[in-house]
């Protein structure tokens, strides 16, 4: 049995990663989840560019990573949510006496289930800078371990074939 599980899971990548990045500048007013316009990889499909939304396809440990470039003069105020619950937060306002733009970022790692939903928040006030040969903007998930509940679920399904 521990044979034929090891070969039905040589047959399976197990990766879900995505690499999203904006090729324009953000100045929506806010109060809503961020988009993307393209991705680098999207392996498990589990990003949706047009809406934002991560859906995980794969319960388990991830990393999220979010970096933003602020536009000349304005603020920056975001969120990694999950399931609509704030996890972490990217701050940036003063430009007055030190510079006009910054990046800022925020990396996190937890746990998530099947069917979580994860997206990158912006609040009221929000602007970003981002061209089309100038990515700055990137959010980045990479599932780092599966749940025991996915190995299992594995296992079980190889034993049945």
């Amino acid at each position: 049995q521990e044979n034929a599980f090891l070969k039905s899971l040589s047959g399976k990548t197990l990766g879900v990663y995505f690499n999203a990045y904006r090729t324009k500048a953000y100045d929506g007013g806010g109060e809503e989840n961020l988009t993307f316009q393209g991705t680098y990889c999207n392996v498990g499909g589990g990003l949706d560019t047009d809406t934002g939304i991560f859906t995980c396809p794969t319960g388990g440990t991830y990393m999220f990573q979010f970096h933003i470039a602020t536009h000349d003069n304005k603020k920056a105020l975001l969120s990694i949510r999950k399931n609509g619950e704030e996890i972490a937060s990217i701050f940036d306002q003063n430009h007055k006496d030190n510079h006009k733009n910054s990046m800022a970022g925020q990396n996190i790692i937890m746990d998530v289930k099947r069917g979580d939903e994860i997206v990158v928040y912006a609040y009221t006030g929000t602007w970003l800078a981002d061209f089309p040969m100038n990515h700055y903007t990137h959010w980045v998930g990479l599932l780092l371990k599966p749940s025991e509940e996915e190995v299992e679920a594995l296992r079980k399904a190889s034993e049945e074939a």
